[in-house]
């Protein structure tokens, strides 16, 4: 998803799908991605991790930007709709569920060319939810994600 006032560079569909094309089983596709200012002004970079455990890392955290992650349609039909009643009425972590069920059943691809540009500024959701209430989020996600894992056989 893309929120109003974030921006993709020109090329980033068109490289997400060619990613999608030249890796088999291909479900969703992360990528790295610049923190913009109120003025346009790039003020971080996030790299996004990879490596030979980069699946099982993604299925216990979620350090992702919604707005870096385009996956297939088609996914849904395995995975599943997004959880609303993770997070409370604000849906936090509700994203990290869909990225790990779709891990579950799909490949991933990553782009290490930033094509993302996602404003942080002072009004953002993010910005105003309690310590207390990502908490909350984060418990019921983890107690979710441990049951959906085992359920789905994949457990420690």
């Amino acid at each position: 998803w893309l929120s109003s006032d974030d921006i993709y560079a020109p090329t980033k569909l068109f490289e997400n799908l060619n990613l999608f094309v030249t890796i088999p089983d291909c479900g969703i596709i992360w990528g790295d991605y610049y923190h913009i200012d109120e003025n346009d002004n790039i003020i971080s970079f996030f790299r996004t991790e990879d490596g030979a455990d980069f699946k099982k890392t993604k299925m216990y955290s979620n350090s992702t930007n919604g707005i870096s992650v385009l996956f297939k349609k088609e996914v849904i039909k395995k995975a599943g709709y997004f959880d609303e009643n993770i997070g409370g009425k604000t849906g936090h972590c509700a994203d990290g569920l869909m990225w790990h069920k779709i891990l579950y059943y799909y490949n991933y691809g990553i782009l290490h060319n930033p094509l993302v540009y996602t404003r942080v500024h002072s009004q953002q959701l993010g910005q105003n939810i309690s310590n207390q209430f990502k908490l909350k989020a984060w418990e019921e996600y983890r107690e979710y994600m441990k049951e959906w894992l085992q359920h789905n056989g994949f457990g420690e």
